[in-house]
């Protein structure tokens, strides 16, 4: 018998999960077990900047990998896969200000 699986995307009403801001361009992570179950693999979220000029830009880092990133542009939809109910994430610039808001998320399945 083999294990098959499947994905489920839960759609939810735009929510406001944080505000993140560091005055470092180091990477931080951001629990999200408050907002998602554990069972959650990818998240669609979307970053509002407000404040830190043109240039700064927000990172999601997939999985919590140290070297490959996703770089968001305010206000745009993005898709990241997320590992142990935590996004890594950074700032391109210093005290840079990004609101997050999450769209929904999927989970994984078993599918009988």
């Amino acid at each position: 018998m083999s294990l098959k699986l499947a994905a489920r995307l839960v759609a939810l009403d735009i929510s406001k999960i944080a505000d993140l801001q560091e005055n470092d361009t180091d990477t931080h992570i951001l629990d999200l077990s408050s907002v998602v179950p554990p069972e959650c693999m990818t998240i669609l979220f979307s970053a509002h900047k407000k404040s830190g000029g043109p240039s700064a830009d927000f990172r999601i880092y997939p999985r919590s990998s140290a070297s490959d990133y996703v770089l968001t542009s305010s206000s745009i939809p993005a898709l990241t896969t997320i590992k142990d109910q935590e996004l890594k994430w950074q700032n391109t610039v210093a005290d840079a200000d990004w609101d997050l808001y999450l769209l929904g998320y999927f989970v994984q399945r078993r599918i009988r």
